[in-house]
């Protein structure tokens, strides 16, 4: 999906043909930043009453998806399982 005009979407390809990889790097740090920062936002606001550790959870499946991030239990839940001694 795609709302952005022709004519702007001309105009902002310009802008970034204009700027040095320097600047690049800077404005694709800048947003990096801001997209951290609203996810870590929306994460203290979502669960924010259930602790640090339920934010910083949240944080990370908001950035990188639920395909990527193993939540904490399932980890801890495989570390017990794998410390027991086969035939037990």
């Amino acid at each position: 999906m795609n709302d952005t005009t022709a004519t702007t979407q001309r105009a902002y390809d310009a802008l970034l043909a204009g700027m040095t990889p320097a600047e690049r790097l800077q404005r694709m740090l800048s947003l990096t930043c801001l997209a951290r920062n609203l996810a870590w936002a929306g994460a203290e606001r979502a669960v924010g009453h259930l602790g640090r550790p339920k934010v910083v959870e949240r944080f990370f499946l908001q950035l990188y998806g639920p395909d990527v991030v193993v939540p904490p239990r399932v980890l801890a839940a495989a570390a017990e399982a794998s410390a027991v001694p086969h035939g037990l």
